[in-house]
């Protein structure tokens, strides 16, 4: 059998809702050499049933069933079982734009870059993606050498899209880099910037090729205690990782300032409005932050005031309730 030209990978779990406009996005690319990996992780709604059906008589959708392992386990069997030129990823609730694996192989062989990624669109559960416009010409190609990309990096969320799924890769960079497993959120954070000391040539294309569906459960918008532990220990590998990549001091302290930005974004904020800890996971965590403060990331460099007080006391005392009554006591 040939192999196709870009392998699709779909992890798939508890997703029978969703999962037929996500591969009837696949199905309708004018891009058309192509294999879709979908792996059933041990659904229990119905969703390897439906894979099954929408595969049948389609021999690009290849389908298997597994015990569940999560997201990762998922995408890593999928990555073992990829022949692809190279690798796309699609969540099991998204959609494609009809042109986005054309817009993205076109650019990845007339660049010969590593990495091709492009813009998303956030909807919601019950609704559907609307598309604008179509994909630019090269002269709009965001085009990323190794000293562009240092740059990128120090921007951390607002520099390279890390999103795994609205991008596309060089089989040889993503086969044999696994995701971590033991990392409840942000699976594709660790996963991408750990891949990027790689990474020669990276293209980003100004357009939006991608539909997210935000989701009312799970990730940093909603996350739980061991999602909270698991970030600061993510940012530190990501830091000795990136260590490769030779960043000048001033786009390491850059990134060690967003980093600790975005630090008060999701901890700070969430223990701030009442998420619980016990007394193992507060340990945990706090032990995770002090081995990320020791790569220059803390949350203290960019609290003030109260906050920062409160902040000192719960690393302290491990209580989060010194960070909860700011916000019985300010109204904030």
């Amino acid at each position: 059998m040939t192999s196709p030209e870009i392998s699709i990978v779909v992890p798939v779990y508890k997703g029978v809702r969703f999962l037929r406009e996500a591969l009837d996005g696949v199905r309708a690319q004018t891009f058309g050499d192509w294999e879709c990996l979908c792996v059933d992780d041990g659904s229990k709604d119905g969703s390897g049933a439906l894979l099954d059906e929408l595969a049948d008589g389609e021999p690009r959708i290849r389908v298997f069933h597994r015990a569940n392992g999560g997201t990762s386990v998922a995408r890593n069997f999928a990555l073992g079982q990829a022949r692809g030129r190279y690798v796309a990823f699609l969540d099991e609730d998204d959609v494609y734009h009809f042109r986005l694996l054309e817009t993205l192989h076109a650019a990845a062989e007339r660049t010969k870059a590593d990495v091709v990624g492009c813009e998303f669109q956030k909807f919601g559960e019950d609704a559907h993606p609307v598309w604008a416009g179509d994909p630019p010409d090269e002269g709009r190609w965001q085009v990323a050498d190794r000293d562009r990309l240092r740059d990128w990096i120090s921007c951390y969320y607002d520099g390279v899209p890390f999103e795994v799924w609205r991008n596309l890769y060089r089989r040889e960079l993503a086969v044999g880099h696994e995701f971590p497993q033991g990392v409840r959120v942000e699976q594709d954070l660790y996963w991408h910037y750990t891949l990027l000391p790689k990474v020669g040539k990276y293209v980003r294309i100004p357009w939006t090729g991608y539909a997210w569906r935000a989701s009312s459960i799970g990730g940093f918008l909603h996350p739980d205690p061991e999602s909270l532990i698991s970030l600061p220990r993510t940012d530190r590998i990501i830091l000795e990782t990136l260590a490769a990549m030779d960043l000048s001091p001033e786009q390491r302290r850059g990134l060690e300032g967003r980093m600790s930005q975005f630090l008060e974004w999701c901890v700070w904020r969430h223990l701030h409005d009442g998420i619980r800890l016990n007394g193992d996971q507060s340990r945990r965590l706090r032990e995770n932050l002090r081995a990320l403060a020791a790569c220059g990331v803390s949350l203290e460099r960019v609290l003030s005031g109260r906050k920062r007080i409160c902040w000192k006391l719960f690393m302290l005392t491990g209580l989060s309730g010194w960070v909860r009554s700011r916000k019985r006591s300010s109204g904030s």
